[in-house]
């Protein structure tokens, strides 16, 4: 664990895995060897009874620890592969599935066998599952255990814990939780006595079949298992990486049903002694002698005031920090784009939280602070004139670029059939069953990000973002800033190249952040209604990048007239804004390829 805290600090992880004991000394001479962990009890860590299988939120807490104890594993084979390496080979040996262990260890795994044999016999008689069972129990089982754990090394093993069962767990609640109950706060891993190079399934599979009951898994179980899977791969996108190169979710699914089964094999151990009373502990003195027995993404507000009159916000200057935007005149690239996706996951989690756990509040804010400012009907006689003109812009672009196509042909049937009308509908519907407290502005200009000085190639490198100016903000689906986000601010290179990545990105940090809460978005906001959503929903993108793409091409000698809006006469907006044809290939690329996207993935 030092290695991967070590590890953590050289790339300085926003949001460490420190969820073990802190090691203030240790020695390892083959004599004296000993551990100074840190004592957790005076925090308040307990462990969960063993003799019962853990509820829901304590798997899912356990569950999002291995996913990022896992993840960085990857992380340190992808970036430092020599110290990986060096651990894996000095520092992790495989201690339990030894063949040189098998005349120590077989008679007693024989004697659980006998033990699940009893009990599936008396449940489940004449069955597959006795069937089943007799079969993988008789045949050479600790042979195969052991070469489970030896094949399941490559091509994505990972360092392990190795013992994943209840009582390596340690649990900390608040005092009191709504109800009066105690409401589980964190979870801490201990004791890495079995630490094995191998499958991350070999963790997995051995907590959920150790620690969870049936009634559990039947309910639950693909969820358990998307929650660790984006866990993991939330934790590599806020390292820099991507859970698609390094464990894919599919390769993942394979894994499952390759090395499942040693979580069975360890669970013929764990469950029958998480059963013994405490009058039946192993006799320890038989074993003596030598014989072998972590939402920083905004800017802090310090004072507002909203009378109608004297509206004021006096906001953090985020420039003393280093903070700064990204050049607006082209797409971000793809670590850019992972990290505001990433961002705007977690912002939108917190607003399925607050529906979910305080609904009042949510309502409340609904109802009374936030409100539609844009796509309203009133504004139609302010907006649609400026509207006109950037879908007279847009035609230009695609009748050079992609003339006579169906491209061309979509897009003029979407910017004559009454879009404004379409826009503010689009906005409308959107909000049930699964909208949420969205930004409303999501393009370049309201990001910022900060660098390190200097990356291993002499290049910054991108440290964090932070999301600006709330003024649109808007209630409805989460696409609604998803696509305006991609739409405006990605190429179509980006876009052919990780646009499924991406909004798998996305997903992936609102479920983790869900999951940290203690909340599920299967139940809030499930993968396959994200995708619905992005069908319905993602034209709204191409709206508002009709307007923002040409306007994030002009030349700084370009910019909008801001001295025509004094007073308080309303101004067209078209008279303010210098609009006009793109003049160059690329910019009219930039443009018409967003409806490319839109028309090839039949979002128009």
């Amino acid at each position: 664990m030092p290695k991967f805290m070590e590890f953590q600090r050289r790339n300085n992880v926003k949001n460490p895995f420190n969820e073990v004991p802190r090691c203030y000394k240790s020695l390892a001479d083959g004599e004296n060897d000993f551990l100074v962990l840190e004592d957790l009890s005076p925090e308040g860590y307990q462990l969960f009874s063993r003799t019962k299988g853990l509820d829901f939120p304590h798997c899912t807490k356990v569950i999002h620890m291995l996913g990022r104890f896992h993840a960085l594993s990857y992380a340190l084979k992808d970036q430092e592969p020599d110290l990986y390496q060096e651990l894996v080979k000095n520092s992790v040996k495989e201690t339990y599935y030894l063949a040189s262990n098998k005349a120590w260890y077989n008679n007693m795994l024989h004697r659980f066998c006998l033990i699940a044999m009893d009990a599936i016999s008396k449940e489940y008689p004449n069955t597959i599952y006795e069937e089943k069972f007799k079969k993988f129990s008789e045949d050479n089982l600790y042979d195969h255990l052991v070469d489970l754990v030896q094949r399941s090394k490559e091509p994505f093993g990972a360092i392990g814990h190795g013992d994943a069962w209840a009582c390596n767990f340690l649990y900390k609640y608040h005092k009191e939780s709504g109800d009066g109950s105690p409401k589980l706060e964190k979870t801490r891993m201990i004791d890495f006595q079995l630490a094995r190079f191998g499958s991350p399934v070999l963790d997995l599979s051995f907590f959920i079949y150790s620690c969870t009951s049936q009634e559990l898994r039947e309910a639950h179980y693909e969820e358990l298992i998307k929650i660790y899977h984006n866990s993991l791969s939330n934790f590599l996108s806020e390292m820099g990486l991507s859970s698609e190169k390094l464990f894919p979710f599919k390769a993942f699914k394979e894994e499952l049903v390759k090395y499942s089964r040693h979580g069975l094999g360890f669970a013929l151990e764990s469950v029958p002694l998480s059963l013994l009373e405490s009058n039946e502990a192993p006799n320890i003195e038989l074993m003596e002698g030598e014989e072998e027995v972590p939402l920083e993404d905004i800017l802090m507000c310090y004072k507002s005031l909203a009378d109608g009159e004297n509206d004021f916000l006096v906001l953090e200057d985020l420039s003393p920090e280093g903070y700064q935007l990204f050049s607006r005149t082209k797409g971000l690239d793809f670590p850019h784009c992972t990290k505001v996706i990433h961002m705007l996951g977690r912002f939108h989690a917190l607003s399925y939280a607050l529906k979910d756990q305080e609904p009042d509040l949510y309502q409340e804010l609904v109802k009374n602070s936030v409100k539609e400012t844009y796509y309203l009907a009133s504004n139609k006689a302010w907006y649609n004139n400026m509207l006109h003109r950037f879908c007279l812009i847009a035609m230009d672009a695609i009748s050079k670029e992609y003339p006579n196509t169906i491209y061309e042909e979509k897009f003029k049937k979407f910017s004559e059939d009454n879009l404004y009308d379409h826009l503010v509908d689009l906005v409308q519907r959107s909000k049930e069953p699964f909208g949420a407290i969205g930004h409303g502005d999501a393009w370049a200009c309201n990001f910022l990000y900060k660098y390190h000085k200097e990356s291993g190639d002499g290049s910054p490198k991108l440290e964090k973002t932070r999301m600006i100016d709330f003024q649109l903000a808007r209630f409805g689906s989460p696409v609604l800033d998803l696509s305006f986000f991609i739409y405006s601010c990605t190429s179509q290179e980006l876009r052919e190249a990780h646009y499924e990545e991406l909004i798998k990105i996305y997903h992936n940090s609102l479920s983790n952040f869900l999951s940290e809460m203690g909340l599920s978005s299967e139940k809030l906001f499930p993968f396959k209604a994200f995708k619905e959503e992005l069908v319905k929903y993602s034209r709204h993108g191409l709206g508002f990048a009709l307007e923002s793409v040409p306007l994030s091409l002009l030349e700084s000698n370009e910019a909008p007239n801001i001295e025509l809006m004094e007073g308080e006469e309303e101004v067209p907006l078209e008279d303010i804004l210098n609009l006009h044809p793109i003049k160059d290939k690329a910019g009219r690329l930039r443009l018409c390829n967003v409806v490319k996207h839109a028309v090839d993935n039949n979002y128009l």
